[in-house]
């Protein structure tokens, strides 16, 4: 569902800076080669999107992962990034680019990227915001 994604995504802008709304839905609704979508959905409520995450197969990389502030610390972002892994073959390399150390918009996902196995590499600007590379040998 584009819109609960969309929703999503909107209550996450501190931690997705540069994201333009109108041109992500479009690219959700638009289907993308070896795009994989991952969402979760509240039980009580299951048009509502709680946690997403989005990666590519080829390359394998990681595009983006948000969960509700308000559902945080339920192990949501821990289970969509197993899903993500767990998509990749043995003997691949999973890539990702996040904040850097310090930058307060990703001390909660860097610490689930190093704690899920992924080691920070070279820093980068990606979208006009410094980030970090990381990557999973899988």
């Amino acid at each position: 569902n584009v819109d609960a994604i969309i929703a999503l995504l909107e209550k996450c802008t501190f931690h997705l800076p540069n994201l333009d709304m109108n041109w992500y839905r479009e690219y959700l609704n638009t289907n993308v080669p070896n795009r994989v979508v991952f969402a979760e959905y509240d039980p009580e409520k299951p048009e509502k999107c709680i946690g997403v995450a989005v990666m590519f197969t080829d390359p394998y990389e990681h595009n983006l992962i948000a969960v509700d502030p308000d559902y945080r610390h339920r192990g949501i972002a821990q289970r969509l990034e197993s899903n993500v892994i767990s998509m990749v073959p043995k003997g691949c390399t999973i890539e990702l680019d996040t904040f850097r150390e310090g930058d307060p918009r990703g001390e909660a996902v860097r610490k689930l990227h190093i704690k899920m196995g992924f080691v920070p590499g070279e820093l980068n600007f990606r979208h006009g915001v410094p980030q970090q590379h990381f990557t999973l040998e899988v």
